[in-house]
C-alpha cells in the first residue's frame, strides 16, 4: 500500500519542485491616442491596409508625409513631436471602404512579458451610410519597448 501511495504522490512532488516558472500576468500598457478617423483621399495616399510600429522620428515623419499627401490630416493630431527615446507609435490603417461609418479602435494593450499585445476592433456602419470612399485609421503612442508587438483582432 505504501508503494501505491508513493507512486501516486511522487509525480506531483516532482512537478511541484522541478519548475520555478511563475505564471505571467499581463500588465496593462497606457496609451495616448494621437488621432483616429478617416482618410478621404480616395486611396491617393497609397497607404495599404496595415498595422505598424514606429520607433524612430524618420519613420514617423515619412508616415505623416504619406498621410498628408492629399489632405492635411496631421494638423488635427493631438501631437506630432514624439520623443522616440520614451515612446513608440502604433498606427493601424484599414482597407479602403466604399462608404462611411467604418472605424478602428485600439481596445486594449498589454505587456505579456515577452511581447506587447494590441487588441484592435473594426466596426462598420449601422444602417445607411454615406457613399464616400474612406480609409479608417487609428494612431496612438505607448511607452517604448523593444519587444515584438502582436496585433489581435
Amino acid at each position: 500500500m505504501k508503494r501505491f501511495i508513493l507512486l501516486l504522490v511522487l509525480p506531483v512532488l516532482i512537478g511541484m519542485t522541478g519548475c520555478d516558472d511563475k505564471p505571467v500576468i499581463p500588465t496593462p500598457v497606457s496609451l495616448t491616442q494621437i488621432s483616429k478617423g478617416n482618410l478621404y483621399g480616395n486611396g491617393q495616399e497609397q497607404i495599404p491596409e496595415e498595422k505598424c510600429v514606429i520607433r524612430s522620428t524618420g519613420d514617423w515623419n515619412q508616415l505623416i508625409e504619406r498621410i498628408d499627401q492629399v489632405n492635411n490630416v496631421s494638423q488635427d493630431f493631438s501631437e506630432t513631436d514624439i520623443d522616440f527615446d520614451q515612446y513608440m507609435v502604433i498606427a493601424i490603417f484599414d482597407k479602403l471602404q466604399m462608404n462611411g461609418g467604418h472605424a478602428i479602435d485600439i481596445t486594449n494593450i498589454v505587456d505579456n512579458d515577452d511581447s506587447i499585445w494590441v487588441k484592435v476592433k473594426y466596426t462598420g456602419p449601422d444602417g445607411a451610410a454615406p457613399s464616400v470612399i474612406t480609409q479608417p485609421y487609428c494612431i496612438a503612442k505607448i511607452p517604448r519597448s523593444d519587444k515584438p508587438v502582436i496585433f489581435l483582432n
